[in-house]
């Protein structure tokens, strides 16, 4: 559900250009500033349109940050992350030693291996030593990235929504790894790569089998935050329904246990970037049908943009284009503003030179080589 950023955030790497990319990309450049005066000429609606239209492809053709690795420091980073869940939940079952032992687990897991040779079963000594479980009644999952920082949206959520919610990463094994990167290296004196760590392997394996315990660990009623979304190569990522699967669709929700009873609550975040996912439509019903399958006897209801999330959206950053679709969403009818004509022409008319002139750039710009994605959330 989770970058992880499990929050899990996708990054790509770009790879450097060959001269051709680049002579490609300054052609159309040069074209599009060619073009230029004839298109002040048609009047400042097109225009303006198409220098913003330019601007977010543009925007979308810009280089992601580099792969990150191993931080330094990171046995003190975990072992100070869980000494300090240790006070402020009051455990009275885990000190400082067993901190300690976290760790060690940890690190024989990680430490000097290749990371794409770790697999889930390696993480069986460490999953039993710490703990992935939420309070009864108390379950949110949760999945989706993008634009829109799901996984602060969700923590935040937890506290605004007057509810004693836990999320994965509030438990506290999940806490110590959240929205860290790392790997092992065979071959470095310390045993860490510090360069450019993969999704796959190590990390990957970890997310997997957390999020497994995470469900098997439910009692009672639960909750669901979902918002679809569209990585940074382009790819659609729904609700429900995707290949390859979301963590909530492959490992959480066929290992909450059949048997649990409690109401389903299902929160949806509408995306401008994805329309059509919402209740009642897109690939919703179909995640609603799995879990009416799964859970005949329980209650599950869909919400669409709830208030705490959208004041929580809005009051980050109430000039995002997320919170201004939510906006016009939550509008009545008769309280919306609809384009006149000659802005629509003038819309769809930027759209497409716009199209026609960075369509060209683009997809001369390759984006290289991409690292895996840091999970499918």
């Amino acid at each position: 559900t989770h970058t992880h950023t499990h929050t899990q955030t996708r990054r790509f790497v770009i790879a450097n250009s060959t001269a051709g990319d680049t002579v490609q990309w300054l052609n159309a450049t040069i074209l599009m500033a060619d073009l230029a005066p004839k298109l002040l000429m048609a009047g400042p609606r097109l225009w303006t349109t198409v220098l913003l239209v330019v601007l977010a492809v543009l925007q979308r053709c810009t280089p992601a940050a580099a792969c990150e690795g191993t931080p330094p420091q990171l046995q003190e980073l975990f072992v100070g992350r869980c000494l300090n869940w240790i006070v402020e939940h009051g455990d009275e079952n885990h000190n400082h030693d067993d901190c300690e032992t976290l760790w060690t687990l940890f690190a024989d897991v990680s430490r000097s291996k290749d990371p794409l040779t770790v697999t889930p079963g390696d993480w069986q000594a460490y999953l039993n030593k710490t703990d992935f479980s939420a309070p009864p009644n108390a379950t949110l999952f949760w999945s989706g990235t993008g634009a829109l920082d799901t996984n602060d949206v969700v923590h935040r959520y937890q506290t605004a929504s007057g509810r004693e919610l836990v999320t994965l990463e509030g438990t506290l094994g999940g806490s110590l790894l959240n929205q860290l990167t790392w790997c092992g290296s065979a071959t470095s004196p310390d045993g860490w790569n510090s360069t450019c760590c993969p999704w796959e392997g190590v990390q990957q394996s970890f997310w997997t089998v957390a999020s497994a315990r995470y469900a098997e660990a439910t009692q009672g009623s639960w909750a669901g935050l979902f918002r679809a979304y569209v990585r940074d190569d382009g790819v659609v990522r729904k609700i429900w329904g995707n290949d390859p699967p979301s963590f909530f669709e492959a490992q959480e929700l066929d290992n909450i246990p059949a048997t649990n009873q409690g109401d389903i609550n299902i929160l949806i975040v509408q995306n401008p970037d994805v329309p059509g996912e919402r209740c009642g439509s897109g690939s919703v019903p179909r995640l609603m049908s799995a879990i009416a399958k799964r859970f005949p006897s329980s209650v599950a209801t869909c919400t669409d943009d709830p208030d705490a999330i959208v004041f929580l959206i809005c009051g980050a950053d109430p000039d995002s284009a997320q919170c201004r679709y939510l906006q016009r969403e939550l509008l009545p009818t008769n309280h919306r503003v609809d384009l006149d004509v000659g802005a629509v022409v003038g819309i769809a008319l930027g759209s497409f030179f716009t199209g026609l002139l960075t369509m060209h750039a683009c997809y001369h710009h390759k984006l290289g080589k991409k690292s895996k994605e840091y999970g499918t959330f």
